[in-house]
């Protein structure tokens, strides 16, 4: 299924192919404009698969006013941004354990009722509670990716 088949992102659920960084940050908004707050959104991926593109899109949709502050919070672990719904972004790629994800406040920020994005979860998948939302990405051509987004049943 294309991004723009789907007005929304009811049910978190699909495949999507996107054509460059406009429509990942495009598909991003869509799923961040269905949130509501408490949810997790892990983002699995190799390196350049466009975890970052799409986390900047997820928070324009949640309403975070200055994108140009989103960016992989590889060195520093942990970037909060506010908003309507509040963002805290995590980059598990540099964490040492599962268990460094406790450290980052994640279960405070959730009943705050923030959003958050977890990057390189394929790192700390085994601390993701049921009802994560997960999205894969894959490189599918030079500026193109395959994504799915599927609900975590754990």
């Amino acid at each position: 299924m294309h991004w723009e088949e789907r007005a929304t992102i009811t049910r978190f659920e699909g495949q999507f192919d996107t054509g460059g960084p406009e429509e990942t940050q495009a598909l991003g908004a869509r799923l961040g404009r269905s949130l509501k707050g408490g949810e997790i959104v892990a983002l699995f991926g190799e390196l350049g698969s466009g975890k970052t593109t799409f986390i900047r899109g997820l928070a324009r949709g949640l309403g975070v006013r200055d994108l140009s502050q989103v960016k992989s919070p590889s060195y520093t672990l942990v970037l909060s941004y506010p908003g309507p719904l509040p963002l805290l972004h995590l980059d598990a790629y540099f964490m040492h354990s599962p268990d460094d994800v406790d450290l980052c406040g994640m279960e405070e920020f959730l009943l705050e009722r923030g959003v958050v994005a977890v990057e390189w979860a394929e790192r700390v998948s085994s601390r993701l509670p049921a009802g994560t939302i997960s999205v894969e990405m894959r490189h599918t051509g030079l500026d193109r990716r395959g994504i799915r987004i599927a609900v975590l049943e754990v």
